[in-house]
């Protein structure tokens, strides 16, 4: 009978569709020699991910001293890096994690840069008198453009969800217009996209020409600008960057669990708990009481946004959390301070599981330090996918944990490796003897 369960599992159908399920922005090509080998070392960096296990990490240093910093001054992307250091906020600097090169671009000008953000082929950012300067990390291509009524506050209304970069487009929403700036680097053209209203979340898909703009929406559909007034569902509005057909001509409903639902923050008073390709929030009605956490993501293989919810319940603990992020669609890792660990210890909440997993990266960490505490509150800053998962401490540095136990980076530290491997063995032999058990005591 186990025989044939794992011949019905190991189905090329089945490997698909469970691929595609953990990451919808890529496919598996079972006609290909190899897609067996790609698969497994698929399923062992998810497994490594939802349990807490990476397998490798790596320390890089960097010049963050002990005061605070603003976030808008950090951001990752496809294993890549942006930072700008705050006794320096005229360079921003790159890092490849993979590689370890850092790279470092300076603002023109000399002006004071108030936002960063990255994607798979440029570095963009935002200067303190209004400017949007690009550069192609590889080919070393640059572009700048001023922002039309820009905010020379800094930082004034630019925050993170209203700030895209995609391969080497930008978008960026201005505070206090309905309109929605985009820009691409290869042919240095902007383009002004007038919206209802200023939107809740943005999705920005340059190869397909497309930006999504996520909106909250009452019974009838209508927009509301007010988060926190009841709504009832989201609603979302396709526009053309590149003007191949009429903006805004195509919207769609992503409806609530319940009707007349009120928008309120899940991680304490920040309302968005985000990663790299979407967004968490809670969503309470009044007269139940009941909870759910919403995460909204967006998949490039179905080209729209997906909107999961699961109960509040579960994700209760992360109230108490110092730090959080998206790793995936809907698996967060939170940093949470406890006494009695010996460094930092994230937890991993998968809703597929009963109940949070406590990352082995604290067991480890704690082997490493010999007793020498990294205090969670240390650090400043989480980011991660599923891939990599990384913390700026302000006395550590860029500390990364890498879940692909194939993958190697330039820093990483060897003793974390081996003491992985044997606790894997240990696991092993677990189960082993768990098997010897219930073998020799047949129900």
């Amino acid at each position: 009978v186990s025989k044939r369960w794992n011949e019905l599992f190991s189905a090329a159908a089945v490997c698909s569709s469970s691929f595609y399920s953990s990451n919808s922005n890529a496919s598996l090509d079972t006609t290909a020699p190899e897609w067996r080998k790609v698969y497994l070392r698929h399923a062992k960096r998810r497994l490594a991910l939802t349990t807490g296990r990476p397998s490798s990490k790596a320390s890089y240093p960097c010049g963050w001293g002990s005061s605070s910093h603003d976030k808008n001054l950090i951001f990752y992307s496809h294993g890549m890096l942006a930072w700008c250091e705050p006794q320096n906020r005229r360079v921003v600097h790159l890092l490849c994690l993979r590689s370890g090169a850092v790279k470092c671009f300076v603002s023109a000008n000399l002006e004071a840069i108030v936002c960063v953000r990255v994607s798979d082929r440029i570095v963009a950012v935002l200067t303190s008198h209004g400017y949007c300067q690009v550069w192609n990390y590889e080919s070393a291509k640059e572009g700048i453009f001023r922002l039309p009524d820009a905010n020379d506050g800094e930082s004034r209304g630019m925050v993170k969800n209203d700030f895209l970069v995609d391969e080497d487009t930008v978008a960026i929403c201005l505070a206090g217009r309905r309109s929605i700036i985009v820009w691409n680097l290869r042919s240095q053209i902007s383009r002004e996209i007038e919206t209802a209203s200023p939107p809740f979340h943005m999705f920005l898909h340059a190869q397909r020409n497309q930006l999504i703009a996520i909106h909250f929406g009452n019974e009838q559909s209508r927009m509301e600008t007010i988060e926190f007034d009841p709504v009832s569902q989201l609603v979302g509005i396709t526009y053309s960057t590149d003007g191949s057909y009429p903006s805004g001509h195509r919207s769609f409903l992503l409806p609530f669990p319940r009707a007349r639902m009120v928008f309120f923050p899940l991680f304490r008073k920040v309302p968005l708990v985000d990663g790299p390709d979407g967004v968490a929030f809670s969503l309470r009605r009044d007269d139940e009481m009941e909870d759910f956490v919403a995460f909204l993501s967006y998949s490039k293989g179905l080209n729209r946004p997906i909107l999961r919810f699961y109960p509040k319940s579960f994700y209760a603990p992360i109230r108490r959390a110092d730090h959080a992020i998206i790793v995936s669609s809907d698996v967060l890792y939170c940093v949470t301070y406890r006494v009695t660990s010996p460094g930092i210890s994230p937890d991993v909440y998968n809703p597929r599981q009963h109940e949070p997993t406590y990352s082995e990266i604290g067991v480890i960490e704690g082997l490493l330090s010999k007793g020498t505490r990294t205090y969670p509150y240390n650090v400043y800053h989480c980011f991660g996918d599923d891939l990599f998962y990384g913390v700026v401490s302000h006395h550590h540095g860029i500390q990364v944990w890498c879940f692909d136990e194939d993958q190697h980076m330039a820093g990483e530290i060897g003793m974390y490796r081996k003491f992985n491997v044997e606790n894997m063995a240990a696991r092993a032999e677990e189960r082993k003897m768990t098997l010897r058990v219930q073998s020799s005591h047949p129900q």
